[in-house]
């Protein structure tokens, strides 16, 4: 949609007293009210190519200017050329700032969701008809026919009317904003009005009254009579006198400063005005009526009173805001006057019913500690709980607002787990560093809630760099962590046959997430109380601010990193254990192999003996009987582990498998080394068919045999100690990296339905170019077995069950899906480089057997250095590892089929899911927005719809990885 427009609005508050001005950062419009000046700039955005990038590149090149002059804040609003009556571009140019001098940029938020495919759209439309059409009725007859002006198709309506318009949709808590240009202020505030008076409810409302500087710098009454020819009901002006010069009263500031204002406003003709020392914030109150719009925006012109760069203002005043007034009707006009009985009503359904039970439960934790004997810590407890009261308060006027309740939701769940969890770890409220962060990043997620595009209309000197984070995307994130987590939790709560569930079986655990986005360089999530034994889980997730702009991807990222800690079944822990413990065998079998080839070929002097050698290792069982040996000891230790109610946690698993690699070791090694010797020498002489030599040949190659071979058990058992202690816990943290990891991209790829393409972009667009690189040129090394791994695992899940998924997703993935892709992509591409390399290591894995070939694998082992310090990591192309790895993930996948063939209600949270990531991998940005709308509403819908005594914090059943 080339139409889609993407504007920056910012406003501006001078640091008063302004200093020297930058003229780089020139502003383009003076403001009149409570802001000082408006910059606004068209943002080129390629929704499809691009996401909302741009958006954070512009923000990135506004901070880059440096201004020291001013603070200020930005919305980012969106809308089509197609649902105005002209182009955006037409409507900010400075030929219509001439044609229309007068700009008010109005926000609106309304009660209820725009939702539906043309939601969003229609409410726009629905704003600039209604302006239209009152713009329309003109009462003051024709233009002046100079201001007339004639260009290209839809430039100007050919009918007369007061001023055009354009609507525009945001991502902020203001939903809407409607900006008019016209030549006739009272039309612009007649307009204003109607707008509020729409079958949907405004519930806040802000107008900004704007002025071109280009304007300002030629306004006279010879260009622009009509100006001068309307008046404003009344203005008041408050302000704090500059201190600049102590030898001046401040009193007599201001009122010489209004004494110079009144005569520009008025000249001779004096009319009712009047000054007021005031106590509070402001030192004097201005009011004065009936003033002339032209003499007014005169004062905001260079060498005006009121214009901020000038050094009169700056000699007058600290700070000044301007109010400018219109007529209220009577109440008989409005209906009359409000009843006792409708206030009381609607008072009694204002209540924070949700926040006070968490009231009621902090209160009883401070009374417990206020009444403990004890004295320990009990300052540094006050202090983190009185903190926690404060957020309290701060989220019931979430609660208690009029408004859409998405912020509330969002924060409202991880609050209630922090004070649950609270009232029962009192005791480690002083001493708890990750509490303290947790507790810093709820308030300053809080605080970036509260301080959005509704509140910075109240608040000078805010930078939006460092506060400011779209309102709709930040909690829209939020949310969608809960539903993947109701959802992840639910897949686990399906009982399957044939899937074991000893792990966990019967231990019910909820999980809460906060998500606060900040000042860090890349996503990570963190726990608070990571004891197995905790059942609730508070989750802190971390997210560079940039990443709320990725709209297409951060929702991936989000969804893989729940995976890791909510979700029992899919995760296979058992199988994941086995399949460890057996790699381990494996890569422990190829490293003693090659380290006995290597030692014998070394000393070999007289005969050749490689090729019989590397046979002779190929034929060997040996791999079978240490595995065999070491699964039998692994029962022994896992039975007097059972103390431990989770046996295949990581962390556990990987103890288990080093207690019995040492076991095995202890009783076993030197016989399963001393027999794999015996039958290589027995081969070698079969190999190499000595009974055809002559006597004294076949002795002399027996010797050269038992030479090479003799005395090499005792290294070899040297070598299996040195491989337990020093490699035996990085192999382990490896294949934890590839397992875990792959799992959550597994049930990341399934739950979403992602093509093979999206998810290797995802890759591509997620970590290389938000990071600023050109190109991709170092994929870590361990992401392309990983990614191998998935793939794999998808394609063999949809060719094994391709009824079950839709049909689009059944052919992104059926046969070879990556020879297909990497085929069709331009070898330019960074994807192809990607997708070239798994590929690769695809076909390298199923060819590769690396015992039958053992010269050609590259061991970890390093002989001159006696130690494992080779960087190499070869094993992982070896196919019995490959068969293990994937044999993992696809019991991975085909536990999670199961369970959504068995629940419907679970396949269609799924769907559910799918289908809003869906609309935001489109090309329009509207279409993503307007899922992001849609997405919330069911949020709130679906929290509006539970039973009003429901306890706070919500219980879901899962586990951690």
């Amino acid at each position: 949609m080339d139409r889609e427009v993407c504007r920056s609005i910012m406003f501006i508050n001078y640091h008063i007293p302004v200093p020297v001005i930058d003229e780089e950062n020139e502003i383009e419009y003076s403001a009149v009210g409570f802001f000082d000046g408006m910059n606004t700039e068209r943002i080129p955005v390629t929704y499809g190519k691009d996401d909302f990038k741009p958006l954070w590149e512009y923000s990135m090149r506004k901070m880059k200017m440096k201004q020291v002059s001013y603070s200020y804040q930005n919305t980012f609003a969106f809308s089509d050329d197609g649902w105005n009556s002209q182009s955006d571009e037409i409507f900010w140019s400075e030929d219509t700032n001439e044609q229309y001098p007068l700009t008010f940029v109005t926000f609106f938020q309304l009660k209820d969701y725009k939702t539906g495919q043309s939601g969003i759209k229609g409410m726009c439309k629905k704003f600039s008809k209604l302006a239209e059409e009152k713009l329309k009725d003109n009462e003051s007859g024709e233009f002046p026919d100079k201001k007339q002006k004639k260009g290209e198709s839809g430039k100007f309506p050919e009918k007369k009317q007061d001023g055009i318009v354009y609507s525009y949709y945001t991502v902020d808590k203001n939903d809407f904003v409607v900006c008019l240009k016209c030549m006739h202020y009272e039309k612009a505030v007649e307009v204003i009005k109607e707008l509020h008076n729409i079958e949907e409810r405004v519930i806040y409302s802000y107008a900004v009254f704007v002025v071109s500087n280009k304007v300002l710098s030629e306004l006279s009454g010879e260009k622009y009579p009509e100006l001068f020819e309307q008046s404003m009901d009344s203005i008041c002006l408050k302000g704090i006198a500059n201190s600049t010069d102590q030898t001046i009263r401040l009193d007599r500031k201001y009122r010489s400063l209004c004494d110079r204002l009144v005569e520009q406003l008025y000249g001779n003709d004096k009319k009712d005005n009047r000054l007021y020392d005031i106590l509070g914030d402001d030192d004097f109150r201005f009011i004065a009526r009936k003033v002339n719009l032209g003499n007014l925006l005169l004062q905001f012109a260079p060498g005006g009173l009121l214009c901020y760069t000038e050094s009169v203002f700056r000699f007058y005043l600290f700070s000044s805001s301007l109010v400018i007034n219109t007529d209220t009707p009577k109440i008989e006009k409005l209906g009359g006057s409000i009843d006792e009985a409708t206030i009381n009503s609607a008072m009694e359904s204002a209540e924070a019913t949700r926040c006070n039970q968490l009231q009621g439960m902090l209160e009883q934790i401070i009374d417990d500690i206020y009444t403990d004997a004890g004295t320990e810590g009990k300052e540094e407890k006050y202090s983190c709980l009185f903190a926690i009261w404060q957020l309290l308060q701060s989220l019931k006027a979430l609660e208690l607002a009029p408004t859409k309740k998405y912020d509330f939701w969002s924060l409202y769940d991880p609050l209630s787990m922090l004070i649950q969890i609270l009232s029962r770890k009192m005791n480690e409220l002083s001493r708890s560093k990750m509490l303290h962060e947790f507790i810093h990043k709820i308030s300053m997620t809080l605080h970036g809630t509260l301080r959005t595009d509704i509140q910075f209309f109240q608040i000078r000197d805010f930078n939006v760099i460092v506060h400011y984070a779209p309102a709709k995307l930040r909690a829209f994130y939020s949310l969608w962590v809960v539903k993947v987590r109701d959802f992840y939790n639910a897949l686990s709560a399906v009982k399957l046959e044939n899937v074991s569930d000893s792990d966990d079986a019967g231990k019910e655990r909820s999980y809460s997430f906060v998500f606060s986005p900040g000042m860090v360089k890349e996503v990570s999530v963190r726990q608070l109380y990571e004891a197995y034994e905790e059942k609730q889980k508070l989750m802190l997730i971390t997210s560079p601010e940039r990443y709320l702009y990725f709209l297409r991807w951060t929702p991936l990222i989000l969804a893989h990193e729940v995976s890791h800690f909510v979700g029992r079944q899919p995760r296979s822990r058992e199988a994941r254990h086995f399949a460890w413990l057996e790699c381990c065998v494996r890569v422990l079998v190829l490293e003693e192999e090659r380290f006995r080839y290597d030692s014998i070929v070394d000393d070999m002097t007289g005969c050749d003996l490689a090729l019989s050698l590397e046979k002779a290792i190929a034929e060997t069982s040996v791999y079978n009987e240490v595995l065999e040996c070491v699964k039998r000891n692994e029962k022994a230790v896992r039975k007097y582990e059972q103390k431990s109610e989770y046996p295949f946690h990581s962390r556990n698993s990987i103890r288990i498998i080093r207690n019995t690699f040492r076991k095995t070791g202890e009783n076993d090694m030197e016989h399963l080394i001393s027999g794999d010797s015996g039958g290589i020498q027995r081969f070698m002489q079969m190999d190499l068919k000595l009974e055809k030599l002559s006597v004294e040949e076949r002795y002399r190659v027996e010797e050269e045999i038992r030479k090479v071979t003799y005395g090499r058990d005792r290294t070899l058992l040297t070598f299996w100690t040195r491989y337990e202690n020093e490699f035996l816990q990085s192999i382990l943290a490896l294949l934890k990296y590839l397992t875990v990891e792959g799992h959550a991209d597994l049930i990341m790829v399934l739950s979403l339905e992602l093509s093979l393409e999206c998810y290797l972009r995802s890759f591509v667009e997620s970590t290389v170019r938000q990071q600023g690189d050109n190109g991709v040129r170092n994929w870590n090394s361990m992401l392309i077995p990983r990614v191998a791994l998935v793939t794999e695992a998808v394609r063999s899940i949809v060719n094994k069950t391709p009824n079950f998924f839709e049909t689009r997703f059944v052919e992104a993935w059926s046969g070879d899906p990556i020879r297909k892709m990497a085929n069709t992509l331009p070898k330019s591409e960074d994807l192809f480089e990607l997708a070239g390399y798994v590929l690769v290591y695809q076909d390298r894995c199923r060819k590769t057997d690396y015992q039958k070939i053992i010269r050609h694998y590259k061991p970890m082992y390093n002989r001159k250095r006696k130690k494992f310090v080779n960087t190499e990591t070869a094993f992982l192309q070896d196919n019995v590892i490959w068969s293990l790895l994937n044999g993992y993930m696809l019991t991975c996948a085909e536990v999670y089929v199961a369970a959504l063939e068995k629940n419907e209600a679970l396949h269609d949270m799924q769907r559910q899911l799918k289908q809003t990531y869906e609309a935001m991998t489109g090309s329009s940005i509207y279409t993503a927005v307007q899922a992001v709308e849609d997405f919330l509403e069911s949020f709130e819908q679906g929290k509006t719809s539970v039973a009003e005594n429901e306890n706070p914090g919500l219980q879901f059943a899962g586990n951690q990885v």
